[in-house]
């Protein structure tokens, strides 16, 4: 009958139709998952770049999450996608708020070092050591694989250097 080859035709087509808007949401996800993959790529950054890196994984959820439920061979690999991402996107935000705090911490021991430079003239030995202790536990706490990194293992060394020499010349 005419009338039901029509309607099998017309859904048919609106099925294919479906089918490559569905492909399309995934393939235009996993494009951005490929750029925030090479993003990520090659640590540290700073928070910019992280935060950049966040908003491709963010773009690849956003694109996922237009596949509709009924399209069910479409929604189960988006859903995949989807919880593959999530992950990625959570391990890149872990990875911002680390770097967040290394850039806070050295800065903060640059500031506690400023102060003790100031100081340094005036300060009798045990607030001297103190100052200096101060100095070495903020910036022990400055993670590995941060933009911050690098110098804090310098600051570090030399305010070992000079608490050993504090400690040298006062005789401990």
């Amino acid at each position: 009958n005419r009338v039901t080859y029509a309607r099998e035709l017309q859904e048919t087509a609106g099925l294919a139709a479906s089918n490559q808007t569905v492909s399309t949401y995934i393939q235009v996800a996993r494009e951005y998952g490929a750029r925030a993959a090479q993003a990520g790529q090659n640590p540290p950054h700073d928070v910019e770049e992280w935060t950049r890196v966040e908003g491709l994984w963010q773009q690849a959820i956003a694109q996922l999450n237009l596949v509709p439920q009924t399209d069910l061979v479409g929604y189960a690999a988006a859903q995949e996608l989807k919880a593959r991402y999530t992950d990625d996107l959570a391990q890149i935000q872990v990875r911002k708020v680390q770097e967040e705090q290394a850039v806070r911490s050295l800065a903060a021991a640059n500031t506690q070092i400023n102060r003790l430079l100031a100081s340094s003239d005036t300060a009798d030995r045990g607030q001297l050591i103190s100052q200096i202790r101060g100095v070495i536990n903020q910036l022990e706490h400055i993670d590995t694989g941060t933009t911050a990194y690098a110098e804090a293992q310098v600051l570090l060394m030399q305010a070992r250097n000079k608490l050993d020499q504090v400690d040298a010349e006062f005789g401990n």
